[in-house]
């Protein structure tokens, strides 16, 4: 079959394998890396240094790549150049997980964390090479002459840490930044109507959406018109969460709430992302056929429901 460039699923999404995956067999899933790519310290890339990687992202005592290394059983070098990864069971998703996976230098194996925090192991293969990092406050970078798919368009670059949406919304207005991420929709009108600014705008695999109580076979959430319990749970009926979803506004709330900051969704993983079906219904906003949607269980509810959420969710 054809194999799409994996040259991003290596240590981020410019890294240094080329056009070489293939499925062995359900378990195992072979790597070709590109050849004459060195790191910032002038080392070469080799096989070696993934399998370094990889394993040592999935020992780690704190477990924080586990969700992304569980599957992984082995890793092996066959050559310089080629690297076979072996899985517990067959897993589809192994590209998506590996992508998650910086690439750090064999001769850091055994480094502390600090020393990757501090600058002594934080030795990469990518198009800027660290020149400082002051915690809660910025990293400078420079420019890697020797970066295989070309030098960078900028000699240096200062990420400034600014958590404030106020404050970094200030900056950049001022002329002290030049570029932001998460722009607070607050700020939207504000940098449209400045001619010096653009605002950036592509689709986010962040979903916010309100999940229905249907764990339980009864639930306290819902009560009949006298106030008693219902025999049954009305959330676990697809109809009753369907009405409900036609009873929400949503292109409202995305144009006015979100200030068009935002896309209606109609399933959990949004258009151009891996998972994504064309094949989901999506449902609309019609409120005027919600009631012959519920079956009479609901109707006999009382209403409003209750809402939670986590603070800071939205």
């Amino acid at each position: 079959m054809g194999q799409p460039d994996q040259s991003r699923w290596l240590g981020g999404k410019q890294t240094p394998a080329r056009n070489g995956v293939g499925v062995v067999d359900d378990t195992h899933w072979r790597f070709k890396l590109r050849e004459g790519v060195t790191f910032h310290d002038g080392s070469s890339f080799d096989a070696e240094d993934v399998v370094v990687s990889l394993t040592r992202a999935r020992d780690k005592e704190s477990q924080a790549f586990a969700s992304y290394t569980r599957n992984i059983a082995n890793v092996t070098a066959e050559d310089d150049h080629t690297v076979v990864v072996e899985t517990t069971v067959p897993d589809p998703m192994i590209l998506n997980s590996l992508s998650r996976i910086r690439i750090i230098s064999s001769e850091f194996a055994d480094a502390p964390v600090s020393d990757f925090e501090n600058g002594p192991a934080a030795v990469g293969t990518g198009p800027f090479k660290l020149v400082s990092y002051t915690p809660g406050d910025r990293i400078e970078l420079e420019r890697n002459e020797d970066y295989f798919a070309g030098p960078a368009d900028w000699s240096r670059l200062t990420l400034r840490l600014v958590p404030d949406d106020g404050g970094r919304l200030a900056s950049l207005l001022a002329g002290d930044l030049d570029l932001i991420e998460n722009l607070p929709a607050e700020g939207v009108a504000r940098v449209e109507s400045n001619d010096d600014l653009k605002i950036i705008r592509g689709q986010s695999t962040r979903l916010v959406y309100l999940g229905m109580d249907v764990s339980r076979d009864q639930t306290p959430f819902a009560t009949a018109k006298d106030g008693s319990p219902l025999d049954s749970n009305p959330f676990k009926d697809a109809r009753v969460r369907k009405a409900l979803l036609m009873a929400m506004n949503r292109e409202a709330i995305v144009d006015r709430v979100m200030q068009k900051n935002g896309t209606v969704a109609h399933q959990f993983v949004a258009e151009g992302f891996f998972g994504h079906s064309d094949e989901v219904e999506e449902v609309g906003y019609d409120p005027e056929l919600r009631r012959p949607c519920l079956p009479k269980l609901v109707i006999q509810t009382v209403l409003p429901l209750p809402f939670t959420a986590r603070p800071g969710a939205m």
